[in-house]
């Protein structure tokens, strides 16, 4: 059942849950930071299948390194998986 909460309830709630803890890493996180512009990587479908994410990888990397209108990265199907190109 619900319960209806005051706006002070509410914020006493939130400031008592901590939504702080440690980021997870990004798979493949480093490689991809040293990279240069215009290189890129090769990911293959066992490597992404062996994270157990259910995000499809370009999904996940365009959530994580392109934000607005800035274009960090760009990810290209290939045979044997992903082709992740840094382009900014």
């Amino acid at each position: 059942m619900a319960i209806k909460k005051t706006k002070e309830e509410v914020a006493q709630i939130r400031e008592s849950i901590s939504r702080k803890g440690p980021r997870k890493p990004i798979f493949f996180g480093q490689k991809i930071d040293d990279l240069k512009k215009g290189e890129g990587i090769v990911i293959t479908d066992e490597e992404w299948k062996g994270t157990k994410l259910k995000t499809p990888l370009p999904s996940y990397y365009y959530s994580k390194y392109n934000k607005g209108s800035k274009k960090v990265i760009s990810v290209v199907k290939t045979e044997k998986g992903y082709l992740v190109e840094k382009i900014g």
